[in-house]
């Protein structure tokens, strides 16, 4: 038999499932002190409620199958949706606004196939309040990640839409398609050919690279007259006036690729690797009820720097002897809240020691040994490396 994975797939090997549960812990708690709880959604939906909304290419991603009575199912390509179905059905009698957060695998038909996403909702709230509030926990989460100063882009919707209304339909489809998916050479080749006055074709060949801070959005000229540029930069300005963070920058080119999107939108980003992490906005008209949320996807896991070291290794010289001593032992570590391993007579000491790197070591060699003066003397930092 092949020792082999499917092509896509990921192991996550000790360190990097350490790392994953510890993200997992971090944002949970910080979720719940805010007042989320947790949902768990099936790993399957049926395929129209999934896609519906997502576009032509995102489509062309998500897994289809068929089970026994014909249904077309799929298996998750994003929480939202599941989670928001979630919230109109069992839980519909609960007060709102209403709170959820969720983790777990989503599945996509590129490289990686499958991959964790942690994120939140807040669904019942069509205030500026819920906006702001996802946007702040969005960027709590990136910190509590030890991502310090993560990069946070905004953009509206109706901004977007009040750039392009007077563009004809197919184009303003095509446009918005390539800003989503970054092709910029596609981009400008599309604007060219679109009928517009030169001074708008001008402005346009520049928007996806506008990108301006809190202080100069005043200053933006936009040779475009819609009612919906004006109400989109007043809650733009509304909400970086209410969070404390130098980060946030305004792309007026930013496009994201579910087409449910109706108000503010954002993405993360991590400088040093300078790729888009997670992202989120308002999504008021998907299920007719006002919501707002972010997820994180973990295709790659940040380094946390708290991989910590074993803090006890015990190893048995003579099992009949020592077995039940190195139980014991064990057993009381524990209870005082240390991690304990204990390795046979034949586990190679120097590699146990070189890889795991307890904090003690001790080899039990069949000498009359007082468990509680050592487990105090390990307590309160007084054990030495060596034999018992």
């Amino acid at each position: 038999m092949d020792l082999i994975k499917p092509k896509g797939c990921k192991d996550y090997l000790p360190s990097e499932a350490k790392a994953l549960r510890e993200i997992e812990r971090r944002l949970s708690s910080l979720f719940e002190s805010w007042g989320y709880e947790e949902v768990i959604p099936p790993s399957f939906e049926y395929y129209e409620f999934l896609t519906e909304g997502l576009g032509k290419d995102y489509k062309k991603k998500v897994y289809k199958l068929v089970d026994r009575e014909g249904e077309i199912l799929s298996l998750r390509p994003e929480l939202t949706k599941p989670t928001a179905r979630i919230a109109l059905t069992h839980l519909a009698e609960e007060p709102f606004p209403l709170r959820l957060y969720y983790r777990g695998m989503v599945f996509s038909r590129e490289d990686p196939v499958e991959f964790p996403q942690i994120g939140l909702e807040i669904f019942g709230d069509p205030t500026i309040c819920a906006d702001i509030e996802v946007l702040s926990l969005a960027i709590e989460s990136m910190k509590n990640l030890g991502i310090k100063e993560p990069i946070v882009d905004l953009n509206h919707v109706k901004l977007v839409d009040g750039i392009l209304g007077s563009i004809e339909e197919s184009y303003r489809t095509l446009i918005k398609g390539a800003l989503a998916s970054r092709n910029f050479v596609l981009y400008r080749e599309i604007i060219a050919f679109a009928d517009l006055p030169e001074k708008q074709k001008r402005f346009l060949s520049k928007l996806p690279l506008l990108r301006v801070k809190k202080n100069m959005l005043k200053d933006i000229k936009i040779p475009f007259d819609s009612p919906l540029i004006g109400e989109a930069l007043e809650e733009i300005l509304s909400i970086l006036e209410s969070i404390d963070f130098e980060f946030i920058t305004v792309d007026l080119g930013m496009v994201r690729t579910f087409e449910y999107y109706n108000g503010i939108i954002f993405e993360l980003s991590n400088p040093k690797e300078g790729k888009v992490f997670g992202g989120g906005g308002r999504y008021d008209k998907l299920f007719d009820v006002p919501a707002v949320g972010f997820a994180l996807s973990l295709k790659s896991l940040p380094s946390l720097h708290n991989n910590k070291s074993l803090d006890v290794i015990i190893k048995i010289l003579d099992i009949n002897r020592d077995l039940k001593a190195a139980m014991r032992l064990s057993k009381g570590l524990r209870e005082k809240g240390f991690r304990v391993m204990v390795i046979p007579p034949h586990a190679n000491e120097d590699l146990f020691i070189n890889r795991k790197k307890p904090k003690v070591f001790l080899k039990l060699e069949g000498k009359e040994i007082d468990e509680r003066e050592l487990i105090d003397r390990i307590t309160n930092g007084k054990a030495i490396q060596g034999n018992s």
